[in-house]
């Protein structure tokens, strides 16, 4: 309603059952403020809320409450909640809070309640674009089940008392500040004393394919180049992961904007719609715990990659960290051939997941000459230090709700700079890039949504590395995947 100032909006294609809903307003309270009240004392403005513990501390910006609502007076039960709770700040400095239903704790239903799904609940909290003015709006988004009999009622009767919820706990989280403005609020008095103390799948088809592929590998042994042609002429995608569920993106069509020639005089960007590599292969496994240097492994996808037309190429190297291997006088113009350049997104579990992104990079883009040429060699010969500030992502949600879209954005993050990244390799047959996803509470909370949401999502991952001078530009991208509704039950088990 406009004389509430309320905005509603509504997305039907999450669910056939259950809509995913946003509200929003302007609340006159600064990102932090807002934030703290959302996750410590949502009991000030949820008049719904009978009781609220948060009942264990994950990390800092990570906890579990227990939540038991009121009932709505239809003559329906009272519902509870357990939800997996995550907040920070992001870019721009806005600020989000995500909620979802999580069986991490074991807390039984109580006689008389139903516990429901929040399959999504969040706050995206963005502040002014004015410094002076002290006030956000907040988006207020739920994606849930109520369960028992209200659950299972026509939609348009459902969603009429979920919008009322929505509403009366974004109003109440806005009164509590505007009335802040005139009355000083006694939050020692008003508050309640809390303390806050702190699916395994297994594929067996994909695993017994992916077995034999590495068992293929072993029997050829060194003879393996021929025979290595014909095993990768049978499929233009590799890898233990589902092929229908990635492919390249189509960037011809849906290009990617990147740092132009002039960019460090003028601060523009261009359109490009070619990469420099090709996506060869996609692996997802799921492990017990992170796994490193994935490529090292014996049945690594590498190896047989690295005997096919593919990547052509016979000389080896040790596996060892990629510092302790490049020099400028390595990657040199007779000792350059196509390179493996690989991506390894490490997903904090339990359980852990490992996305394994294959680029090859052909011979002819490693010219020195060229622009590319000389940004690649000089990420493989400096240190790790220098290579935080190269490898770059632009992620890009093709399908999916509002509240993921904002959640991931477009824009492009030096992922070095904000997650901890390892590297390894030769330099010459292959780069290996680990980014720890868990390393960053932030990255850890927007994964949450996306891993809630995985198999109604498709989303391009853009890699390339950063250009800092004039002759390393325009920006190239090494290679683009779109990841089409994952699911994660089809991981391989790596043990």
């Amino acid at each position: 309603g406009a004389s509430s100032g309320l905005r509603i909006q509504r997305e039907y294609s999450m669910t056939k059952l259950f809509p995913c809903l946003k509200i929003s307003c302007e609340i006159p309270a600064e990102v932090d403020d807002i934030m703290d009240v959302i996750v410590n004392s949502p009991e000030l403005f949820n008049e719904s809320l009978q009781k609220f513990e948060i009942i264990e501390k994950i990390s800092e910006k990570c906890c579990i409450q227990y939540a038991q609502h009121k009932s709505s007076g239809w003559f329906s039960s009272h519902r509870d909640s357990v939800l997996k709770v995550s907040w920070g700040l992001l870019d721009g400095g806005m600020g989000m809070v995500t909620m979802q239903s999580t069986g991490l704790v074991d807390v039984p239903v109580q006689p008389g309640f139903v516990r429901m799904k929040v399959f999504l609940a969040g706050y995206l909290i963005t502040p002014s674009l004015d410094p002076l003015k002290k006030c956000c709006n907040v988006h207020y988004t739920v994606h849930g089940d109520l369960k028992g009999w209200i659950g299972a009622m026509p939609r348009a009767v459902a969603e009429k008392y979920i919008v009322n919820s929505l509403a009366a706990n974004l109003l109440g989280l806005r009164d509590l500040f505007v009335t802040k403005q005139y009355v000083p609020v006694e939050y020692d008095k008003m508050l309640s004393a809390m303390r806050i103390s702190a699916s395994h799948a297994s594929n067996v088809s994909s695993m017994n394919k992916y077995k034999s592929m590495r068992k293929i590998h072993e029997a050829l042994g060194d003879q393996a180049d021929e025979k290595a042609k014909a095993l990768c002429s049978m499929t233009s995608k590799m890898g233990s992961f589902d092929p229908s569920f990635w492919t390249e993106t189509p960037i011809h069509d849906e290009p990617f904007k990147v740092r132009g020639k002039n960019y460090l005089k003028d601060h523009v960007k261009i359109k490009t719609d070619s990469t420099v590599a090709k996506l060869v292969a996609v692996d997802l496994f799921e492990t017990t715990e992170r796994v490193d240097h994935i490529a090292s492994r014996d049945d690594n996808l590498r190896h047989t990659l690295q005997k096919s037309d593919l990547l052509r190429r016979s000389k080896t190297q040790s596996d060892d960290k990629l510092e302790d291997l490049c020099s400028e006088d390595d990657i040199s113009e007779k000792n350059a051939s196509d390179v493996l350049f690989i991506m390894h997104f490490q997903v904090p579990g339990p359980p852990f997941y490992s996305l394994v992104l294959y680029f090859s990079i052909p011979h002819d883009k490693l010219d020195l000459e060229k622009p590319f040429g000389k940004l690649f060699q000089d990420f493989v010969t400096k240190n790790d230090e220098s290579r935080d500030t190269r490898v770059k992502l632009i992620p890009r949600v093709v399908e999916g709700n509002w509240f993921v879209k904002k959640t991931v954005g477009e824009t492009p993050a030096i992922l070095g700079k904000k997650l901890k990244q390892r590297y390894y390799g030769d330099g010459e047959t292959y780069v290996e890039v680990d980014c720890d996803v868990g390393s960053s509470s932030v990255a850890r909370s927007i994964l949450g949504v996306v891993k809630g949401y995985a198999k109604t999502l498709s989303i391009d991952l853009a890699i390339l590395l950063e250009s800092h001078q004039e002759s390393e530009l325009p920006e190239e991208l090494i290679g683009s995947v779109r990841l089409i509704h994952p699911d994660l039950d089809k991981a391989v088990t790596l043990v």
